[in-house]
């Protein structure tokens, strides 16, 4: 509780019961750190001077000593008033939210390295949001389709699209690795954008998931292998047919014997 009148504050515990009194702002508030610190106290005027009888705000705190840091979400609203119908007591309740927060910094710091990633890419590099969809591709991966980035957006192309495997989907996505064919009569979304005869390709999927599992995004890279898998099957129909003539060979030279 905050009284405004002698402006100090009562601290009482989650049990109700009075834990310390007459604190000054500045020793209860004392490991938040000062621009937030300031947070508090513009807050407390507003509510003070009656422009906001109920706030929330989020501050930022640090523990030197013992090298920690806080993240605390605290509600604030007037709780008695005077004779004169001012507000004379601000209650206030504070949420610990650290844990979410660091949650959150690390989900960001992944999604950064992806993205740095995705920039500098020599693949084709594909996002895909949390329901699937492409959200961006990189420049080498553009290049491969008919078609401008703006155009494969609208298009809203899923997984799905891109996979045509039932039993892959975004609720059971894991780390995938396959190459897949694509022909001219494929009736994939994706192909109305590709307009090849036939493509294979070589693909990864990495999904990004919080500490909850949940998925945040799937990062996708690829490569057209057509045509290394056409000279292989090029240098095995040669390796046959000189097989085949060395045989023929080993025959004629057995009936001349």
């Amino acid at each position: 509780l905050y009284d405004i009148a002698s402006k100090t504050i009562t601290k009482y515990n989650d049990d109700g019961h009075l834990a310390a009194e007459g604190i000054s702002p500045f020793i209860f508030f004392h490991d938040v750190v000062p621009e937030d610190f300031e947070l508090i106290v513009q807050a407390l005027k507003r509510a003070e001077e009656q422009k906001e009888e109920k706030q929330t705000i989020e501050v930022h705190a640090e523990d030197a000593r013992q090298g920690t840091a806080q993240w605390l979400v605290i509600h604030l609203s007037v709780l008695r008033t005077d004779k004169n119908g001012k507000p004379a007591v601000i209650i206030g309740s504070t949420n610990d939210v650290t844990d979410e927060r660091l949650r959150q910094q690390q989900v960001k710091d992944t999604m950064l390295r992806y993205q740095a990633i995705f920039e500098t890419a020599l693949v084709d590099t594909v996002a895909y949001d949390e329901h699937g969809i492409i959200t961006n591709m990189n420049q080498k991966a553009i290049n491969a389709f008919s078609g401008g980035i703006s155009d494969i957006l609208k298009s809203k192309i899923s997984l799905q699209d891109v996979l045509g495997l039932d039993n892959v989907t975004v609720d059971n996505i894991d780390y995938t690795y396959l190459t897949q064919i694509y022909h001219g009569t494929d009736d994939r979304a994706l192909n109305h954008y590709l307009k090849r005869d036939e493509l294979l390709y070589e693909l990864q999927l990495v999904p990004v998931r919080n500490d909850d599992g949940q998925l945040l995004a799937v990062y996708g890279t690829g490569r057209d292998v057509t045509e290394v898998a056409r000279s292989y099957n090029q240098i095995k129909r040669q390796m046959r047919q000189q097989q085949q003539a060395n045989d023929e060979l080993g025959r004629s030279e057995e009936r001349r014997v």
